[in-house]
């Protein structure tokens, strides 16, 4: 581990100074690029700076802020091994649901591997698989069965499989195959 650079912390500074407290939403990200207009030419950077500090807390706020300034490639490629690692102090729900906005295909065996690691851990609310199940639909939706690197394949076996009625429902919803399987949502999701 090491230290931000001077340059770097100053930066991120700025980019604090500049977001407003809370959600990072795309107005809130319009308003850093209007007050720092280098922004999504250095996101991808800061980011690969503060998982090299393990600065997990500015690592998340940065990847929010990064969903809607930085290309998307180079913004999962710095998302996917913090996702792997999940690190103390990175909020793993916001970077599965980052991978599944910006429909990152790389993303997947990530996404299916965090599913099934934390699935004990995360019952019985399941918040994070959940996450990892809407990312993987997204991504099936946007490139199709052929395309999608797994996702549909791996959200079938959890709609028709042995796991928590919630999570079947959510699989078959973004399968859309919840009728053709016979789940009543009110039964599924209690």
């Amino acid at each position: 581990m090491r230290a931000m650079g001077a340059e770097e912390a100053a930066y991120v500074r700025r980019v604090k100074e500049a977001l407003e407290p809370g959600y990072i939403g795309e107005e809130n990200a319009a308003g850093v690029q209007r007050a720092l207009p280098d922004v999504s030419e250095r996101i991808v950077g800061l980011l690969a700076a503060a998982a090299e500090a393990e600065e997990w807390f500015e690592f998340t706020r940065l990847a929010n802020l990064g969903r809607w300034v930085a290309p998307a490639g180079p913004l999962a490629d710095q998302l996917i091994p913090v996702l792997e690692l999940r690190p103390w102090g990175a909020n793993k729900e916001d970077l599965a649901e980052i991978l599944g906005e910006i429909e990152s295909v790389a993303a997947v065996p990530t996404l299916i591997r965090v599913f099934e690691e934390e699935l004990v851990d995360d019952a019985p609310a399941y918040w994070l698989c959940k996450t990892c199940v809407d990312a993987l639909g997204t991504v099936h939706f946007v490139y199709g069965a052929e395309g999608d690197g797994g996702a549909s394949g791996f959200l079938r076996e959890v709609a028709t499989g042995d796991y928590p009625d919630q999570l079947r429902w959510e699989a078959a919803v973004e399968l859309q195959i919840e009728d053709e399987l016979g789940f009543d949502e009110d039964e599924m999701t209690a």
